[in-house]
C-alpha cells in the first residue's frame, strides 16, 4: 500500500508514458518509502511500412518522431516518397495505401501505417527485329534455324508464389514483300517449342503458346538463352517455288503473355 504521494500526478491523453525510474520494477510494488519516477513524453513515432501482398518487407520501416495530435501528410514526405519510387522501380504496383494518407493522425502509443504493393507479370525485353537474313533462292527451298535478334527476349515476374506464365505469338501481318503486297510467303515463320523438331508450329494469325514457364526465382526469365540452331526458337522454311518476287521480305509477330490458366 502506497502511504503517500508527493509531487503532482495527472491525467492527459495526450501524452505517451516513456518509462518508470527508482526503487521498483514496472509491475511490481514498491516497498514504503520508495522514490518512483514516471516520465512523460508529449512524442511519439509513426512507423510506416511497405510489403508486398502476402506481407513481406519491400523496404525497410520508416520510423518518425512527431508530437502526439499532430496530422502528418504523407502524400509530400520525401522518405515516402522515394521509399515507393524505390519500390515502384523493381516492378512492384502499389495496390494499397493508408487511409487519409494527406492527414495521419499521430495518437498515443504511436501511430502505424502500411503501403502494400503487387509484383508485377510482364515482357520486359523483346526483339524489335528478328532477322532470317539474306537467302538465296534456289530449287530445293530455303531453311534458317538460327534467325539474329537485336534485343533478348526476358519475361519479368515477382509475383508472390511466382505462379506458372504462358506466352503466345500470332502473325499480325505474314511475310509479305515490302514492294509488292500481293506477294506473300505463307506459313513460312515457324517456331519450335521443345528441343524435340516434331514440336515445330507454323505460326498464322491465331495466339498459339510458344511457352510455358515458371520463374525459378523473382526477376528476369531470358527465353532468348533457350533459343539454337537445333532446338528451341524461331525457324524460317520457305519450300522451292514459293517465292514468286525476289526482295525483302517482312512480317510482325504479336506477343501476349498472361497466368497460365
Amino acid at each position: 500500500m502506497i502511504d503517500e504521494i508527493s509531487g503532482h500526478i495527472f491525467t492527459n491523453d495526450q501524452l505517451t508514458k516513456v518509462s518508470v525510474e527508482g526503487d521498483i520494477v514496472e509491475g511490481d510494488l514498491a516497498e514504503a518509502g520508495a522514490v518512483i519516477n514516471v516520465l512523460y513524453s508529449a512524442k511519439t513515432t509513426l512507423t510506416i511500412n511497405f510489403i508486398n501482398e502476402v506481407g513481406a518487407e519491400l523496404h525497410a520501416p520508416i520510423v518518425q518522431e512527431h508530437n502526439i495530435g499532430d496530422f502528418v501528410d504523407l502524400q509530400i514526405d520525401q522518405d515516402v516518397r522515394d521509399a515507393i519510387a524505390a519500390i515502384e522501380a523493381s516492378q512492384y504496383v502499389l495496390d494499397e495505401w493508408p487511409n487519409d494518407e494527406d492527414n495521419i493522425e499521430i495518437v498515443v502509443n504511436g501511430t502505424e501505417v502500411t503501403y502494400k504493393f503487387i509484383g508485377t507479370l510482364s515482357i520486359h525485353s523483346a526483339p524489335d527485329v528478328i532477322n532470317f537474313g539474306d537467302q538465296k533462292v534456289g530449287m530445293f527451298g530455303t531453311k534458317v534455324r538460327e534467325p539474329e535478334y537485336d534485343n533478348p527476349f526476358v519475361i519479368w515476374d515477382n509475383r508472390a508464389g511466382l505462379g506458372s506464365w504462358t506466352l503466345t505469338a500470332k502473325l499480325e501481318t505474314p511475310l509479305t514483300n515490302l514492294d509488292d503486297n500481293t506477294k506473300v510467303l505463307v506459313d513460312a515463320i515457324r517456331y519450335q517449342v521443345t528441343d524435340d523438331e516434331a514440336s515445330e508450329i507454323t505460326l498464322n494469325d491465331q495466339s498459339q503458346d510458344i511457352a510455358i514457364r515458371n520463374h525459378p526465382t523473382a526477376g528476369e526469365y531470358v527465353l532468348s538463352d533457350e533459343w539454337s540452331a537445333d532446338g528451341k526458337g524461331f525457324k524460317l522454311e520457305v519450300p522451292a517455288g514459293a517465292v514468286r518476287k525476289l526482295g525483302k521480305y517482312q512480317a510482325t509477330i504479336l506477343w501476349k503473355l498472361g497466368a497460365t490458366p
